[in-house]
């Protein structure tokens, strides 16, 4: 065996040896589809972590991913929920930590079967770091006869945000072009701080849209470093 492939095969096993204490963390068995997610976690170690400085840190951010992509690839399965010690574990094996998409009703109750009737509830939004935003308060919707895709008919909660002021209606035009001023002047500078700032609280397809089409191919589903 060669000296890569020999590092790339200690390099899996280190994978599902950190992915097996993180069930035995969570106070579960490994799940049926357990290999399936040690190849999804060491192809994302693969190529977002550093090859040689990567750590667990990695492969608990990789399992997060594989979790945010089954939510999208599941949505509405029908699948039966089963409470573990820090989390949510479906019939499929799918573990849903907590922080991570509610789908039901039976996961928000055991999530909040520790709080008081009068605890406050708000909406929080994030940016895609994870890091806080702001909070709103929100309105509850119910919305009857929901077709699930196994033909289970239930309701479906809707959370609404509410503004938590009158939308702002100011011209902005001038205080627009009064920066643009002061961005042209850091930047002959080579001060983009304030620049950089204003650019990194944007969506990420707002900024990719903003650059010349011919280099959009470029960052479709770019993870970054």
């Amino acid at each position: 065996m060669g000296k890569v492939k020999e590092f790339e095969t200690r390099k899996f096993e280190a994978v599902r040896n950190i992915l097996i204490l993180l069930w035995t963390n969570i106070g579960m068995d490994c799940p049926s589809n357990h290999e399936e997610i040690v190849q999804y976690v060491y192809d994302d170690v693969c190529e977002t972590a550093d090859p040689i400085q990567w750590h667990s840190g990695d492969v608990a951010i990789a399992f997060r991913r594989w979790i945010e992509a089954q939510a999208k690839e599941n949505v509405r399965d029908g699948a039966t929920l089963i409470p573990c010690s820090n989390g949510m574990v479906d019939s499929k094996g799918k573990v849903i930590m907590y922080g991570d998409t509610i789908d039901n009703v039976q996961q928000l109750r055991h999530i909040m079967s520790d709080l008081d009737d009068h605890d406050q509830l708000t909406l929080v939004t994030c940016d895609e770091l994870g890091d806080e935003i702001d909070h709103y308060p929100m309105a509850i919707d119910v919305i009857d006869n929901i077709r699930l895709t196994d033909d289970t008919i239930v309701r479906e909660v809707q959370f609404i945000q509410r503004p938590n002021c009158e939308p702002d209606t100011r011209d902005k035009q001038k205080v627009v072009d009064a920066l643009i001023d002061v961005l042209a002047e850091d930047i002959e500078k080579g001060d983009v701080t304030v620049l950089d700032e204003l650019l990194l609280r944007m969506p990420y397809d707002v900024l990719k849209y903003a650059l010349p089409e011919d280099m959009w191919a470029d960052f479709e589903n770019f993870k970054g470093e």
